[in-house]
């Protein structure tokens, strides 16, 4: 279906009017210039969000209605982003451009879980660059990592550092293994009291009876 709108247009007599030509809105039917109702066009970049480019322009053809994936993408990029206080708490981390060759930083809002920025490298400066503009963050949690450490303390010293959940349980594994590697007589002299002791639990065992028919 096609909507044929019929509008007002409105002069300026005055020369010196930059515009010169007011033509009237309509906000809640359609933006200026568009091609497409708002309605529709909230429709497609809920599909477009929810499924992406590719996989939303084919369940869209399902329904009978035709945009190609790059257009969907332009209307999801087009979209409003959701309003958001101020971060306080902030992960921050490494993503792959390309794995073992270059990596970037996603910095994400811990609060609510939701993706803030993604930093186009994996420096001290650029963390610290992007925290200095963020005053308002008083936590950090942070991988191992000397780099972001140190960002940190340039662009956000009154913030406190902790571990992520993921490295904490790692430092204490690589703890735990260090400290046994040492204490292999031990261990082993534990096992065979271990095996000692299940023995005598389980007592001898009995071979079953197999009876052979021709």
């Amino acid at each position: 279906m096609r909507l044929q709108l019929r509008v007002r247009k409105f002069f300026c007599d005055n020369p010196t009017c930059p515009r010169q030509i007011f033509t009237e809105r309509l906000p809640t039917v359609a933006a200026p210039w568009a091609r497409r109702t708002t309605r529709l066009s909230q429709l497609l970049s809920a599909f477009g969000v929810a499924l992406g480019g590719e996989a939303g322009a084919r369940l869209v053809a399902r329904v009978r209605l035709h945009i190609s994936p790059t257009t969907l993408l332009r209307l999801i990029r087009a979209a409003p982003g959701p309003d958001a206080s101020a971060p306080q708490v902030l992960g921050v981390d490494a993503w792959a451009w390309r794995r073992g060759q270059r990596y970037g930083t996603i910095l994400v809002n811990l609060e609510d879980h939701r993706v803030l920025d993604l930093l186009p490298e994996r420096s001290a400066e650029s963390v610290a660059a992007w925290l200095a503009q963020h005053p308002t963050i008083t936590v950090v949690c942070r991988d191992r990592s000397a780099l972001y450490a140190e960002g940190i303390r340039q662009g956000a010293p009154q913030a406190v550092q902790v571990v992520d959940r993921f490295h904490l349980v790692k430092n204490l594994r690589e703890a735990i293994e260090a400290f046994l590697h040492d204490q292999r007589a031990a261990l082993q002299a534990a096992a065979a009291l271990t095996v000692q002791a299940l023995t005598v639990v389980a007592g001898p065992v009995s071979m079953p009876r197999v009876v052979l028919y021709k």
